[in-house]
């Protein structure tokens, strides 16, 4: 892909530059945009748009890397923060949108369910640590664990990251307890503290940690 665009031609209108593929007059195929404030984009356009697997990067460093759909983040991707932070999994219309897990560069992993951008029902936390646990999350807004008998193990929750296409943030994670996608990688064995649902019924969650 990269090889194709060297000897694409180049195109510069309202503070933007692309280089790539045409279609009608339009945007189409693979290509690179690059806007003044050092932001871009490179991967596959339709109709004038991202649209197809791209990667967009912030002129602050932030990123998305994966589908996109009409000019918006659209499928599976993965957002990294300038911090380390990352999430990793479904997005509609630019919010996150069903299965994912979060990520903090000290190693812990959140796996849940975002509804409309924000992480809604059962969750599964996995410390720095490799001990899990298992609680309930509204609107982004922790409620409570599912399993409380050992205090030991009960600091604040975790904050999450809000979609940050659209607005700035700074959410950061209580002192060892940090979140991680997937591809993050766990100190040793996981010691798996709740396997249980709760009185609720919500029992799904417990089967949301790829370990």
């Amino acid at each position: 892909r990269e090889r194709a665009l060297v000897d694409a031609p180049m195109y510069s209108a309202h503070g933007s530059v692309y280089k790539g593929s045409f279609s009608v007059g339009l945007k189409s195929g693979n290509g690179a945009l690059m806007w003044d404030d050092n932001a871009s984009y490179v991967g596959e356009f339709r109709g004038d748009e991202q649209d197809g697997e791209g990667t967009f990067i912030w002129g602050t460093g932030r990123s998305y890397r994966g589908q996109w759909v009409s000019g918006r983040m659209h499928g599976q991707g993965r957002f990294d923060w300038e911090d380390g932070k990352t999430f990793e999994g479904t997005y509609v219309s630019d919010k996150k949108h069903g299965p994912g897990a979060f990520c903090w560069p000290e190693g812990s992993k959140l796996s849940g369910t975002w509804r409309n951008g924000q992480l809604d029902g059962v969750g599964v936390f996995v410390n720095s640590e490799g001990e899990a646990r298992t609680g309930l999350w509204k609107d982004d807004k922790f409620e409570r664990w599912v399993e409380s008998e050992d205090k030991a193990l009960s600091p604040e929750a975790p904050e999450l990251q809000s979609d940050a296409r659209l607005e700035n943030d700074s959410a950061a994670s209580p002192p060892g307890w940090t979140l991680t996608s997937p591809s993050c990688n766990l100190k040793g064995p996981v010691s798996v503290l709740d396997t249980s649902g709760g009185s609720n019924g919500t029992s799904t969650g417990t089967q949301l940690v790829d370990l």
